[in-house]
């Protein structure tokens, strides 16, 4: 092995003053090497760096500072070089500045646990297949109550009584909720049902259009809420889904209506949340992480998440259904007195060897709020002794904390490109026959700079299609100032002059804190726009130089 060679100069001088190899940094790794700018030097050590330029003088950078340093192009980047060491900020924290900016990191105890299940209660004409209906729902209310989550997202709860039952049972701890997706019609609607302790600020439903075999009966979609937490330094946005069953109509037909539907989660999500807001999607979402092809299908249409299951389970399978030793249902044949299915207590060691994992938590984080979460575990409530409450089990998760990085630049931003690349039609609108729609991106910056221009009339679109511009709506503007506005207006063409029905206007507003993350690469925002019965997600992808 061999042993660095430290030069005595001014980088080995101030490791000396910050206590050498028995210091935070630790000892050197390898050699002190020169920056690609030909300017300064750099020295790494077992717990960050040293660098050094002419006119900066040497300056530690290590931990979660450094990261995000590196993340925008070390020296090279829109920061420039460290001008002083990470030390405290007031009001707690720590700081880093730079030639051009700084970089500030905290941590805040965060508190928010969370708890879903499907319930599996399935109305009439449909089969229940349990034997314990009132006692499930009251087992539930009572498992709620003592273990007091603080958000609660439940399935396949259709019937409206049984809902009226949990929310007024449970309205002491949990004084908000939302429920849905329905819609005036005769099928029943999505079964879902959010509960909070917090207020919602936003919350929006959305309803598959595309589904097979018996789960068209019913309107199932997704639910938004967005909740503001008192004490902690930034709201959530929560969803909660249901997706088509994969064998109801067929297995292939099915499949490929569960995959149509996380498209359309994904849009609903994207369009609803935020880079610098977390967010959380739980549910059943039909597909089974143990299978992974179809696993690695459902994580690309979603977009980057992390699977709380795989980050902070407990290593298991993590089966939630299908589960051989599940004994919610009596008896598999009423005919033949050899399936019943005998009592078996929750902690039994036969339970979570087999079956599939197709109820998630998955979380996106943003440049500047990232949550940190423990403890995802799968849950056995029971009905009665030995007698499970659901086919499924329940899953929950806590969040601990929350991790700050806030980027600072003091020099303007050079280029800013927005372009309008596709739109994804969740719903087509009232109109007879396919759409055809038209798109305007348009932008207001902080210092009064703006622009507007519609892309031109895509024919014959139906729902669920994706298209895809191939002369996009592009802008290239300067340093907008504080903030940004994008804003995507859509219409619906007819043939007869001034007969054009607008479908809605959406804006986003782009703060400065997120155009500074973006130095150097590209990102993309949905929009979501829901108006004259349709539904479309526009995405504007955004680059910053």
């Amino acid at each position: 092995m061999n042993t660095p060679h430290l030069n005595l100069g001014p980088i080995v001088l101030k490791w000396a003053a910050l206590g050498g190899p028995d210091g935070f940094l630790g000892k050197a790794v390898g050699n002190e090497q020169p920056n690609p700018d030909g300017r300064g030097r750099r020295q790494r050590f077992e717990h960050g760096y040293i660098y050094w330029s002419p006119t900066t003088g040497a300056h530690e950078i290590h931990g979660n500072i450094f990261t995000k340093w590196e993340s925008l192009g070390w020296e090279n980047g829109i920061l420039g070089y460290p001008t002083s060491d990470e030390q405290d900020e007031p009001g707690g924290g720590r700081i880093s500045n730079f030639e051009h900016g700084s970089i500030r990191w905290r941590k805040y105890a965060a508190p928010l646990s969370f708890v879903q299940h499907n319930l599996a209660l399935l109305p009439f004409p449909g089969n229940y297949k349990g034997s314990e209906r009132d006692k499930a729902i009251g087992a539930l209310i009572d498992n709620l109550r003592r273990t007091r989550p603080d958000v609660v997202g439940l399935s396949e709860v259709f019937v409206d009584d049984e809902k009226d039952t949990i929310r007024k049972r449970l309205r002491a701890i949990y004084p908000h909720h939302k429920s849905g997706p329905d819609e005036a019609d005769l099928e029943s609607d999505g079964g879902l049902l959010l509960l909070s302790k917090y207020p919602l600020v936003a919350e929006h439903s959305t309803i598959f259009r595309q589904s097979a075999g018996e789960d068209s009966y019913a309107n199932k979609g997704a639910l938004h809420a967005r909740i503001q937490v008192p004490g902690h330094p930034t709201q959530y946005d929560i969803f909660l889904s249901h997706t088509q069953n994969p064998n109801a109509g067929g297995r292939g037909a099915a499949r490929k209506q569960v995959k149509a539907q996380l498209s359309h989660l994904a849009s609903f999500v994207h369009g609803l949340s935020s880079p610098l807001r977390p967010a959380l999607l739980m549910g059943d979402l039909n597909t089974d992480a143990l299978d992974p092809d179809l696993y690695r299908d459902m994580k690309n249409r979603l977009g980057y998440s992390l699977d709380l299951w795989t980050t902070t389970g407990n290593g298991t399978k993590g089966v939630t259904s299908g589960d051989p030793a599940n004994t919610f249902v009596l008896i598999d044949n009423p005919l033949d007195p050899s399936t019943f299915n005998p009592p078996l207590p929750s902690g039994d060691p036969t339970r979570h060897r087999r079956g599939t994992r197709i109820d998630y938590f998955l979380s996106w984080h943003g440049p500047q709020y990232w949550p940190l979460y423990r403890d995802t575990t799968v849950l056995v409530w029971q009905s009665s002794p030995g007698r499970d409450i659901s086919d499924h089990y329940g899953l929950a998760t806590r969040q601990t904390d929350v991790r700050e990085l806030h980027v600072s630049v003091y020099r303007p931003l050079s280029t800013i490109t927005l372009t309008l690349e596709q739109f994804h039609c969740l719903e087509e609108t009232d109109e007879l026959g396919d759409d055809t729609v038209d798109f305007q991106l348009s932008y207001t910056a902080a210092n009064g700079s703006r622009d507007a221009r519609w892309v031109g009339n895509v024919d014959g679109v139906a729902t669920g299609e994706v298209y895809k511009y191939r002369s996009p709506v592009v802008f290239r503007i300067h340093d907008p100032g504080a903030w940004l506005d994008l804003t995507v207006k859509g219409r619906e063409k007819d043939d007869w002059p001034n007969a054009d029905d607008e479908i809605d206007t959406g804006t986003i507003r782009v703060e400065r804190r997120e155009l500074t993350e973006l130095i150097g690469r590209t990102t993309r925002r949905v929009v979501r726009l829901a108006g004259d019965g349709g539904e479309y997600a526009v995405t504007v992808s955004i680059g910053v130089e």
